[in-house]
């Protein structure tokens, strides 16, 4: 283990530090209760990033920052007032449609399993298409080159596809998912911001997976 790894491991555990202890638990839950879209953006600014920083560690070999650091945690903070938005959207539908007799009440797990399902089979795919354009443009821009539209046939979306919507959604995040949403309210929130590292981690890990075509 490296020193950077300690650094990245002590910035993780300092967060966790204040989400979880005795002392500041109970704040944090309050603060996520009364706010939480700000909330949310803080979590994913912070835990997303350091999610994106460990795949540069697993794909280079050690820690180096991404060009545009600051306006990519931005991004991922909009990502976070997203989520806590979906979250909340995607329950009461599937609840609605429950009530509504349009899907069957087959209990906690059912719903559970409908809501990360329904989010993750409509929402994910264009949230995660954005966030690989986002990307690219920012990747682009370093290099003085610009342009949406090139950057968005700059994409290997076939590998987009076949990992990050084929393998990654039905093997991973809909199972991740319906646990969360079998987890009580206040609980959610910590499993959400927990899995943005992941997320963070599996879309900087797809981009390696293969090249991106170059113009």
């Amino acid at each position: 283990m490296r020193r950077n790894d300690i650094y990245w491991l002590l910035a993780l555990g300092a967060f966790l530090f204040v989400m979880l202890s005795p002392w500041t638990s109970a704040t944090f839950s309050s603060l996520t209760a009364d706010h939480p879209y700000l909330m949310g953006f803080i979590k994913f600014f912070f835990l997303a990033s350091l999610g994106e920083l460990f795949a540069i560690r697993l794909n280079r070999g050690d820690y180096h920052l991404p060009p545009y650091l600051l306006i990519r945690a931005i991004i991922w903070g909009i990502v976070g007032l997203m989520v806590v938005y979906t979250f909340t959207l995607y329950s009461g539908g599937v609840s609605a449609l429950m009530a509504a007799k349009m899907l069957p009440n087959g209990g906690r797990f059912f719903h559970a399993l409908m809501t990360s399902a329904s989010m993750n089979l409509t929402f994910a795919p264009a949230f995660m298409a954005a966030h690989r354009i986002s990307d690219r443009v920012l990747d682009r821009r370093a290099e003085a080159r610009f342009g949406v539209r090139a950057a968005i046939s700059d994409i290997d979306w076939t590998n987009f596809y076949s990992f990050v919507l084929g393998k990654t959604v039905p093997f991973f995040w809909i199972p991740a998912h319906t646990i969360t949403f079998l987890l009580p309210l206040t609980y959610r929130v910590l499993v959400a911001a927990m899995l943005s590292i992941a997320l963070g981690l599996i879309l900087s890990l797809a981009k390696a997976t293969k090249k991106e075509k170059t113009v």
